[in-house]
């Protein structure tokens, strides 16, 4: 989640970033990286060491979920367990397993660069099903063996060898960041990528034995290969590697696709419903989108509006604000707290990019007699409710667990109003805020792992309960084998329910 920064403020912060960048020096790797290269157990234990240093230094809510008594116990759990070489994929599920206990949602550990460009021209053996995941629940949504006929979309897993689907969940978990205990987060994260995240709790093998059911309801069992779609190359052919030929896109209809893929709108005159999509608050020029698209519903006097906001994890809050706006009833502050525990440029060789953020905190926040750095702007600021092609009708916002950040803070302010209700699951944003505005890399110096580093704790309403989970909806829809089967979209599908019930009231 990011904000934009005022135009003067953006342009200093340009030529100050110009500057650093043309008195600092950056090198080309001139290896081929190998992921199998083993890190000695000193340069690990100094990543752990610096990791556990800046985040004491500069994470915004290190001690809100977790105790430092806690905290520190996971460390030295962490430490105790480097002993040995290990190579940067260990490392990264050991880091993972310490960076989880923070409870933060934008706190999260990614691979290096270079493991990410050679996974990019590697496909090395992998976990050979896409599936869903809730509750006790996994269910096929892809089979990536394409000659097996038996577990097809829809197929509910019931062990995957020998291991139930609680214990597996509650495995990876404890590798995966969240909001607080807004579980249903990492539901949505174990299901956009099943494969990596499995291999972080269990050890990679060449076949997977799968329990499932059958049409009839009854216990089968298959085993199923690891899944690799083109063969395995050296690292001694490596340049001989060609990506398959695929036909390219003009810019034009690229640069639709794009647009696409972030927000689009339709209307259904026979119901007088509006559908609004908005996968993104980053790109998709959103300004000039939300403009026309609100003259346009106005202009048709459209008195429903779905506002889909699934699988939208953030963005710039400005855009997020933007859109509340349109819809709100009512003027509103963006948060009550948006602060940071320091002014610092500590550590910040190790950030990306380095120091810009370090340099945005210092114009836009100032200490309070709280000790810690507020942006006040964020806090004290009241946004106006849009008077042109502002709606006043019927608004159904959709949301599930990857609604995060920007994302579940447009939902937030929405919430409790008279004409709006929330369908689907719990959201991935924390229902009392979250920590993000600016979000560097730590970079540790051995492994080159990143870590994503917030700056400043948000706190939307401070007289609220603090529940420690996302924001729940007024209705929830939760998936089903039977509508992942059948292509059946459940929360739009309840929605035209809630609308049907309207228009019937009304005749």
């Amino acid at each position: 989640m990011k904000w934009n920064l005022p135009q003067k403020i953006c342009l200093s912060l340009s030529l100050l970033f110009s500057l650093l960048l043309l008195f600092s020096s950056c090198t080309t790797s001139k290896y081929i990286y190998n992921p199998s290269t083993k890190i000695a157990p000193a340069k690990l234990q100094k990543d752990l060491a610096l990791t556990r240093a800046i985040l004491e230094k500069r994470h915004p809510v290190l001690y809100k979920y977790v105790s430092k008594d806690s905290l520190d116990m996971f460390y030295n759990s962490t430490l105790a367990g480097i002993t040995d070489s290990l190579t940067e994929f260990e490392f990264r599920r050991k880091l993972a397993w310490f960076i989880s206990k923070i409870k933060s949602g934008h706190t999260s550990v990614r691979p290096s660069k270079n493991y990410t460009r050679y996974a990019a021209l590697h496909d090395n053996k992998r976990f050979p099903l896409a599936l869903k995941v809730w509750q006790d629940s996994l269910v096929v949504l892809y089979n990536f063996n394409k000659k097996d006929s038996l577990l097809l979309r829809g197929t509910i897993i019931t062990s995957i060898n020998g291991k139930t689907p609680k214990y597996l969940t509650d495995s990876v978990f404890q590798f995966l960041s969240s909001d607080g205990n807004a579980i249903n987060f990492k539901y949505q994260m174990l299901s956009k990528n099943f494969s990596v995240f499995y291999s972080l709790a269990f050890p990679f093998t060449d076949f997977y034995r799968f329990g499932y059911l059958d049409s009839l309801g009854s216990e089968k069992f298959i085993t199923l290969p690891a899944y690799q779609s083109i063969r395995d190359t050296t690292l001694k052919n490596e340049k001989k590697i060609v990506p398959p030929k695929v036909r390219k896109l003009p810019a034009k209809e690229r640069r639709q696709l794009y647009l696409v893929s972030k927000r689009t709108l339709s209307i259904d005159s026979s119901s007088n419903t509006a559908y609004l999509r908005v996968s993104s608050f980053s790109g998709g020029r959103l300004r000039p989108f939300f403009r026309k698209s609100f003259k346009a519903i106005s202009n048709q006097n459209i008195k429903n509006l779905v506002v889909d906001v699934r699988d939208n994890t953030g963005g710039k809050v400005s855009l997020s604000i933007l859109l509340a706006k349109y819809l709100s009833k009512k003027p509103f502050h963006f948060a009550d707290t948006v602060a940071t525990a320091t002014h610092t440029f500590k550590y910040g060789k190790y950030l990306h990019p380095k120091y810009v953020y370090d340099f945005a905190t210092i114009f836009t926040s100032r200490k309070k007699k709280d000790g810690l750095y507020h942006f006040r702007y964020l806090e004290k600021h009241l946004f106006i409710p849009r008077k042109n092609w502002a709606f006043n009708g019927n608004i159904f916002i959709i949301q599930d667990g990857f609604t995060f950040s920007a994302g579940s803070l447009f939902v937030s302010k929405l919430k409790g109003q008279s004409n709006v209700q929330v369908i689907g699951e719990e959201s991935g944003g924390g229902h009392e805020g979250t920590s993000a505005i600016y979000l560097p890399e730590i970079i540790l110096p051995n492994s080159k792992l990143r870590i994503v580093l917030p700056v400043f704790r948000i706190v939307e309403n401070s007289d609220q309960a603090a529940t420690q989970k996302g924001i729940l909806p007024d209705i929830e829809v939760q998936p089903s084998s039977h509508a992942i089967r059948d292509g059946v979209d459940l929360k739009i599908k309840k929605v035209k329910e809630l609308i049907n019930a309207t228009l019937s009231d009304k005749n």
